[in-house]
């Protein structure tokens, strides 16, 4: 394939906004589609050289594999085993637990998928995820081990049906894409079956430009010109709220296409991205996108704060300068045959990424919830001794089995549910109270909880969440598993149906633990960041849990526009209630636990407010929202139990 200056040049135009957005610079908060023109470039690569291999006959799949291998592998472990020390030093055990999955996701191709399941791509969190960036090669790389196997099975067939069959896919993918991109938000951003259809357009590219299209100079200036300002368009109006992707993202991809197929070396758009700049960018650009994301992860999670403006331009600087060593130590070797013949490159690239699998692996074991090291038990006794700690990944309801085993105080007013409840605290109750909400709690996390905390505490006052999804069977809820033999135990207190008092917890067990305590041992010496706060600011990244577990959140959540907030209603309505069975036992489980604490407490239930707009929504389309607030109401008031408030 004849190389094309401009198409370095087309890189650099990708990354350079990648790396903008990723800083925080404002005036590119449609940056991120640098990625999508990134599927395009790759698409038109790929395909390119596929077909022009099938056409001459020399088209082979192990060395397909060997040229992806080489261009991806050499550069992106050096990076992950720069960033693995660093971690140790800066990261919390719940964040270089989460840190060490990702090692090991990245290694097997699969990290898009680890970071689908663990949040989303415009949560403040991810800016403070070293690897949260690789989601994307992940993407890349499921497509480079699907797409040649396509093109081996339908070649057979003709080169029109198999462009046929892949406009198919490519238009179903858009399909898929489009409608996920409003109920589906964070699957269709991270996973192949919503982002191929992109990579596709860079494989018509590679099929139309083979074709040599035709038409005057004038022509090909146009469409170029009109592709370079699809881009640019996209970077500077589109914002994180934009649905994406979507039939938004056809502006990007389309205009890269444009620009492939029309921007020649002889046309202005051809001539800009030919310039040294662009193609010396470009040319770094697969080592800059690796290095920018760790960065600034670190440098964020080192300082707990928003870098300067001076600060992060010195990080994009020092981002080049690692890139350019890295393209000229790492890429450009690895290119070399003889120096680095085909067996060698696989044999490395397996015992590296076993070695990076173990290493992860090994981490993972070590900062594991109720693992080895109980990280969620030593938050607590950090909670006890300070005004606060910082909020991290953890499991929410060891922690605060751990909090209710150390607590000294004795307050006024117990408060268990789910995080709709979490900012209740004493600075806005005015009472002495300890509140013990977790995320996303189930009648079995609130039963648990609160018979933990009436057997330590003497409370006055209950305040518990009436969340909706309670009483749904289908609600998918089973974080509460963590205090199974809690829950077990205290059912058997009111429940006619004989339970086991106790249950065996399961523990992780291992014969010696010299060696686990030795390298934790490492770890809390080397490691620089702190667990806890003793003032009451926020911070702009971590929530902060006050010492009686209320929260604090971070500012950049605190401060979400109305915009951004509209646009989670559709999480906001689906949470735990995408489906609804109601389930009478569960009904019935709940009054027979209210029934049997209201003779010693004053039980308020609280039903949560709604934003007006989703309010409306929730009147038209979850109706049963409504009623079940009703069938709280009702519990509350159907015995006349003066105990029983609802607010």
């Amino acid at each position: 394939m004849k190389y094309r200056r401009e198409v370095d040049g087309l890189r650099a135009l990708a990354v350079i906004p990648v790396m903008l957005y990723h800083a925080g610079f404002k005036l590119f908060g449609g940056g991120f589609v640098g990625v999508d023109v990134f599927f395009v470039i790759s698409g038109y690569l790929i395909t390119h050289n596929i077909l022009s291999e099938k056409e001459s006959g020399t088209f082979s799949l192990i060395n397909f594999y060997e040229r992806r291998a080489r261009r991806i592998l050499p550069a992106l472990f050096f990076v992950m085993s720069m960033c693995i020390p660093v971690a140790w030093v800066l990261l919390l055990p719940n964040d270089l637990h989460n840190f060490s999955k990702s090692l090991i996701a990245v290694c097997l191709f699969i990290s898009n998928i680890l970071f689908w399941r663990g949040g989303g791509y415009f949560e403040d969190a991810v800016e403070l995820n070293p690897l949260i960036h690789t989601w994307s090669l992940s993407v890349e790389e499921q497509y480079y081990v699907l797409f040649p196997i396509f093109v081996l099975i339908f070649w057979r067939f003709g080169k029109r049906r198999l462009f046929g069959i892949l406009a198919i896919i490519a238009i179903f993918s858009l399909a898929v894409c489009e409608w996920g991109a409003y109920n589906k938000p964070v699957m269709t951003f991270f996973l192949l079956p919503t982002r191929g259809w992109e990579i596709a357009i860079g494989a018509f590219t590679a099929i139309l430009f083979t074709k040599q299209i035709g038409g005057s100079k004038t022509l090909h200036q146009l469409l170029s010109i009109i592709g370079l300002c699809m881009v640019l368009v996209s970077i500077f109006t589109f914002k994180k709220n934009t649905p994406f992707p979507s039939l938004y993202t056809i502006l990007p991809t389309i205009g890269a296409s444009l620009i492939i197929l029309f921007g020649k070396p002889s046309t202005m758009v051809g001539k800009l991205l030919g310039k040294k700049l662009f193609v010396g960018i470009g040319l770094i650009s697969y080592s800059a996108y690796l290095w920018h994301q760790p960065l600034l992860s670190f440098t964020r999670y080192a300082t707990i704060s928003e870098p300067s403006l001076i600060i992060k331009g010195l990080i994009l600087i020092l981002t080049l300068l690692f890139a350019f060593i890295t393209w000229k130590y790492v890429e450009q070797p690895f290119k070399n045959r003889k120096q680095f013949p085909r067996h060698k490159i696989f044999k490395y690239s397996l015992f590296i990424s076993l070695l990076f699998i173990s290493v992860g692996l090994f981490s993972t074991y070590l900062f594991e919830s109720n693992g080895v090291f109980n990280s969620e038990k030593k938050l607590a006794y950090a909670l006890s001794n300070h005004l606060g700690v910082i909020s991290s990944n953890m499991d929410e309801r060891l922690f605060v089995k751990s909090r209710i085993e150390i607590e000294k105080q004795n307050p006024n007013v117990i408060l268990a549910g789910s995080s709709r409840i979490m900012q209740i605290g004493k600075h806005n109750l005015k009472d002495d109270c300890l509140n013990f909400a977790v995320s996303g709690a189930s009648i079995e996390d609130d039963i648990a909880i609160i018979d933990l905390a009436t057997n330590k505490f003497h409370p006055k006052k209950l305040i518990i969440g009436a969340d909706p999804w309670l009483f749904n069977s289908n609600s998918g809820q089973s974080r509460w598993l963590s205090l199974k033999p809690e829950y077990i135990n205290a059912v058997s207190r009111f429940s006619q149906s004989k339970q086991p008092k106790h249950i065996a917890t399961k523990l992780y067990t291992i014969n010696d633990h010299s060696f686990f305590e030795t390298v934790y041992n490492v770890y809390e010496k080397i490691n620089i960041s702190k667990t806890y706060v003793n003032n009451n600011s926020p911070l702009q990244y971590k929530d902060i849990i006050r010492k009686d577990g209320s929260r604090m959140y971070n500012t950049n959540y605190s401060t979400t526009t109305q915009d951004e907030i509209r646009r989670g209603f559709n999480g906001l309505i689906n949470y735990s209630m995408t489906s609804y069975k109601f389930s009478p036992q569960s009904m019935d489980l709940f009054e027979k636990f209210l029934d049997y604490y209201r003779s010693k407490y004053e039980i308020i239930l609280v039903l949560s407010p709604y934003h007006p707009d989703l309010y409306k929504r929730i009147k038209q389309e979850k109706p049963i929202f409504l009623y079940i607030e009703n069938q709280y109401r009702e519990i509350a008031l159907k015995k006349k139990h003066k105990d029983y408030w609802i607010i």
